[in-house]
């Protein structure tokens, strides 16, 4: 009796078979846990860089503009991402576009959150951000007059 080494064709075709089977329906899966990362990642971002205006703010004694980098497109102002500065003077931290399939507005006309020496909102009682997927929700960012932040979730009919 001959002793065999290796894989015949069709053991190879099974083995396909049933990996392509299991990719096609955890893939899917996959792609909402992408999404949910995306989200938590932006959303952290933007309330790090908030408190990083507001606590350079108050080192300062001064006043720090969180501020869309490219205001240019009308339906996502902040995409592009946002920088911490102060008014006219160098920038403090840039921070990096969005991912692809998520959009951060705000209802707001200024693409500009002032943070005063204390810590507070400048020129406006509170400010809000939606960071929204269309198919996981979303997040809704509200920075108080005070300057502190708290985040809400939406669910994915919230977003538009």
């Amino acid at each position: 009796m001959r002793q065999q080494h290796g894989l015949t064709l069709v053991e190879l075709l099974v083995t396909l078979a049933v990996l392509a089977i299991l990719v096609g329906v955890a893939f899917p899966g996959f792609q909402g846990l992408l999404e949910r990362n995306n989200l938590a990642t932006t959303s952290n971002a933007l309330v790090l860089a908030i408190n990083l205006a507001r606590s350079e703010a108050v080192r300062t004694s001064g006043v720090m503009n969180l501020e869309a980098v490219d205001a240019s497109t009308a339906t996502n102002e902040w995409g592009p991402g946002w920088r911490v500065t102060p008014p006219g003077g160098p920038v403090v931290r840039v921070f990096e576009p969005i991912p692809g399939g998520l959009t951060l507005n705000s209802d707001e006309a200024s693409t500009t959150v002032q943070l005063g020496s204390r810590g507070g909102l400048l020129g406006v009682p509170d400010y809000e951000f939606e960071l929204c997927t269309a198919a996981q929700g979303g997040v809704r960012i509200r920075i108080a007059a005070t300057g502190r932040v708290a985040t809400t979730d939406l669910a994915p009919g919230d977003c538009p």
